[in-house]
């Protein structure tokens, strides 16, 4: 191996080591209960359930990632004509939006192409657990979810179940009945959770920032070697 080349290829051993470990691919997780708070939305035509405040953990933050895709299990009661376009999406917004409409104009919340069917498995009338498979995201809802993340210290967002045409969607919190089949009735509570899961690779930058390190090193090696072979030169001359 020539002095060029085993130059580089140092190189790019000390730039991997210094970029990879930092951004390396991966799916972050978060489960939380379910918050079960339910608001007006579409200027009331429809309605917004919060599913819940969730949290993830980026060692090397969030503006080094390029998010790719998510997926969300949750408890919900859907009407049977909640399927298709009238499904109802998840959307991400900042921590404590209450008004989800200015929220969207003003980007403090996005919303994804994750839909939550009544058709979804399984179906039913009452509370029924679904959970989606993993759904791609755009490049600009990928920069919004950064965006929202790295609005709160902890990487925290609010994830909420909205429909523009739909009211009777609700992502609860907990449930009650009593059970009649001892000799005393007894209440019976029930807590729901919910899990997000977001996947994520190294955002570009950080591709091109490691090429262009490897280009630069490169050409210093050549550029070192021309002028060594120049010196040598001068001295057989």
């Amino acid at each position: 191996m020539n002095t060029i080349k085993f130059v580089a290829v140092l190189g790019i051993l000390i730039a991997s080591t210094l970029l990879v470990p930092r951004a390396s691919a991966g799916i972050a997780t978060s489960t939380v209960d379910q918050n079960g708070t339910k608001i007006g939305f579409n200027s009331n035509n429809g309605s917004a359930s919060k599913i819940g405040t969730f949290d993830f953990n980026f060692p090397g933050g969030v503006a080094s990632l390029d998010f790719l895709e998510a997926r969300i299990r949750l408890s919900v009661q859907l009407p049977p004509e909640a399927i298709g376009d009238l499904a109802p999406q998840i959307v991400f917004a900042k921590l404590g939006q209450t008004n989800l409409d200015q929220a969207l104009i003003t980007g403090d919340a996005t919303r994804t192409d994750i839909r939550i069917s009544y058709n979804l498995f399984p179906s039913g009338l009452g509370i029924v657990e679904k959970q989606t498979d993993f759904v791609k995201l755009t490049r600009v809802q990928s920069l919004a979810l950064s965006a929202i993340l790295a609005s709160d210290p902890s990487n925290r967002l609010d994830a909420w179940l909205v429909s523009d045409t739909l009211t009777a969607i609700t992502v609860p919190a907990l449930s009650e009945f009593l059970d009649l089949s001892g000799p005393f009735p007894i209440a019976i509570v029930t807590r729901y959770d919910s899990t997000l899961d977001l996947r994520y690779v190294p955002e570009p930058s950080t591709s091109i920032a490691f090429t262009g390190l490897s280009v630069w090193i490169l050409r210093g090696a050549r550029s070192w070697k021309r002028d060594r072979n120049l010196k040598s030169s001068k001295i057989k001359g």
